[in-house]
């Protein structure tokens, strides 16, 4: 991420989809796709699954312990709602803004970016300090959930992935 001080604030926000993208095509990567899926992935031919497929598969992999303790559940819950904007608890519920929505309204400049873009008449660069630091953490949240599944493929000593060319 480029340093705050920089102000490019549209680029940083820009790039934090791509944390997330990387961090949810790796989680299923490791725990769900075939050896050849991999392989295919790993010459940039493989066309991943969607977004809500990936997390629809990778959740009772590495969260599925969560219905053993329900205070864990809701947060896993909460943490699937705020990424696809479903309730887990109400399929038909209508769904809402998720977070991989403004995330790539940010990346593909949509209207959250845009709309940062002017302040009134002018164009100029409008995004709050809760923005910014909103942005900011999103890499390292990603991060985060990222060495939890790692250090259980670590402690069950299974053998790393080979990316074959």
């Amino acid at each position: 991420m480029l340093p705050p001080r920089a102000g490019l604030y549209g680029s940083a926000f820009a790039l934090v989809r791509p944390v997330f993208d990387a961090w949810l095509r790796a989680l299923w990567i490791n725990a769900i796709a075939t050896p050849e899926q991999i392989g295919r992935a790993s010459r940039d031919k493989l066309r991943f699954p969607s977004i809500d497929d990936m997390l629809t598969a990778i959740r009772p992999v590495y969260f599925g312990h969560a219905e053993q303790d329900a205070e864990f559940a809701e947060v896993v819950d909460k943490l699937f709602y705020f990424f696809t904007g479903r309730d887990p608890k109400d399929k038909a519920a209508p769904r809402v803004t998720s977070l991989w929505e403004a995330l790539n309204s940010y990346t593909h400049p949509g209207a959250r970016q845009l709309a940062r873009l002017f302040t009134g008449a002018q164009v100029k660069q409008s995004y709050s300090d809760w923005a910014i630091a909103q942005a900011l953490n999103l890499p390292t949240i990603a991060l985060i959930l990222l060495m939890g599944p790692s250090s259980s493929a670590w402690a069950s000593n299974r053998k790393p992935m080979k990316c074959e060319r």
